[in-house]
């Protein structure tokens, strides 16, 4: 049994800067993130209502701002078990820090130029076990390590903007 949604990522300009149109999904060279919430399932099965939240949220540490510019759309993709019993099973291990850790970031501003660099990581590990109501067991890992680079220059006095975003998400995950 395996629950994947999938998120694609778009941003808006800034309110203070000319109103720029926003691409079609895929448009650009953005990947799709995929969440595997399969070991989660025990959580999910307990006959409550679950709501999921997805925020794209700053590396700094003050404060960890939530960025409002960003738009997020997602795609639930559920297996189903053939029985009519109830998945259960438990969280046997969970990792995960609750934000990104800021590697390196550094601003090198002048009165007509900025130039800014930013580089954060995070690491998910989690462990599952999956009853499935036909009664299998299912041993689930999780093991996700993302690293993000990020490099702004707002260059001749700032009506020059060139951005340079780099991302490796390796991920890992057994049923």
């Amino acid at each position: 049994m395996e629950v994947c949604p999938t998120v694609v990522p778009s941003c808006l300009s800034q309110p203070y800067e000319a109103p720029r149109p926003i691409t079609g999904y895929g448009a650009i060279d953005f990947p799709t993130y995929h969440l595997d919430l399969t070991p989660f399932i025990p959580v999910l099965t307990d006959g409550e209502r679950h709501k999921f939240t997805l925020d794209v949220s700053s590396a700094e540490l003050a404060g960890h701002q939530i960025n409002q510019n960003w738009f997020l759309s997602g795609l639930l993709h559920v297996m189903l078990d053939p029985s009519n019993e109830p998945t259960t099973g438990n969280i046997t291990l969970y990792e995960a820090s609750d934000f990104a850790t800021l590697l390196d970031a550094s601003v090198d501003a002048s009165s007509v130029a900025v130039n800014i660099v930013l580089n954060a990581s995070r690491s998910v590990h989690i462990e599952a076990e999956i009853i499935a109501g036909s009664g299998e067991r299912i041993e689930v890992v999780f093991t996700q390590d993302l690293e993000y680079g990020n490099v702004q220059n707002y260059l001749q006095n700032y009506t020059t903007q060139v951005c340079f975003s780099e991302k490796t998400n390796d991920r890992d995950h057994s049923h």
